[in-house]
């Protein structure tokens, strides 16, 4: 798995969402429409650049969006590029998403996964490397993007702790947050205080931790995951509100 694809996992087709509708700061919950970027390392190398954006219009509908390049060094060797996107709907403070798209450009085996979800059944459909399968999911169900924007949203009511079903690989899989404190994190835009949270998947030890800041709306402005002997990191590096 590609150190990409590793931090992107973290991480949480249809009508643009921005339409004549301006965009909008939702009154039920923390989020704002943004676009940041980020530095993306493996054991202090750098690897990539994430450029993650949200919108939101009147509505409720969002669409939140990391694409991911490879920089530097890395760019010399490869040309990857990957998209990982969820689309819904903000309704009464709760995620609900619709349906979501990873997609991996590369010149070899390159992978595209869509997954739709049907509220209406209580059914989500996955199609991957030309199979599609579907399985029964609890109401809360997020995918593997949204579920950040629901932890934002959780995180800015001040709990110290969250649990997420997650529509994962063709399986619901248990995700569980957890906030560790308070404390500063170097980022390109300065020294920002922020919520360390660390991250659990099903009954495995901890091995992700993501840092959310309350004065920016709980944007996460540091992301780590440990796999083995390597570090990735992805690290703010700007951002902007619109």
């Amino acid at each position: 798995m590609s150190a990409h694809r590793q931090i992107l996992n973290m991480l949480i087709a249809g009508v643009m969402l921005l339409g004549s509708n301006p965009l909008w700061s939702n009154p039920e919950t923390v989020l704002t429409p943004f676009s940041a970027e980020y530095h993306l390392s493996r054991d202090n190398m750098a690897v990539g650049k994430v450029i993650i954006t949200l919108e939101l219009d009147q509505s409720g509908l969002y669409r939140y969006r990391a694409y991911t390049v490879a920089t530097g060094l890395a760019s010399l060797f490869r040309d990857d590029q990957i998209t990982e996107q969820s689309q819904g709907t903000i309704e009464n403070g709760a995620v609900i998403p619709d349906n979501y798209l990873y997609h991996h450009r590369r010149r070899e085996n390159p992978r595209k996964v869509t997954v739709d979800f049907n509220w209406r059944t209580g059914n989500v459909t996955n199609h991957s490397s030309g199979k599609r399968w579907t399985m029964t999911i609890p109401t809360g169900t997020q995918d593997k993007f949204s579920q950040q924007l629901a932890l934002m949203i959780a995180m800015a009511k001040e709990k110290s702790r969250v649990d997420f079903k997650v529509a994962d690989g063709g399986r619901l899989k248990s995700y569980r947050f957890s906030a560790d404190g308070r404390e500063p994190v170097e980022t390109g835009t300065g020294t920002i205080t922020a919520l360390k949270v660390k991250r659990k998947k099903d009954n495995r030890p901890s091995d992700s931790t993501i840092w959310l800041a309350p004065d920016l709306n709980y944007l996460p402005v540091k992301i780590t995951k440990q796999k083995k002997d390597e570090q990735v990191i992805m690290l703010l590096q700007s951002v902007s509100w619109n």
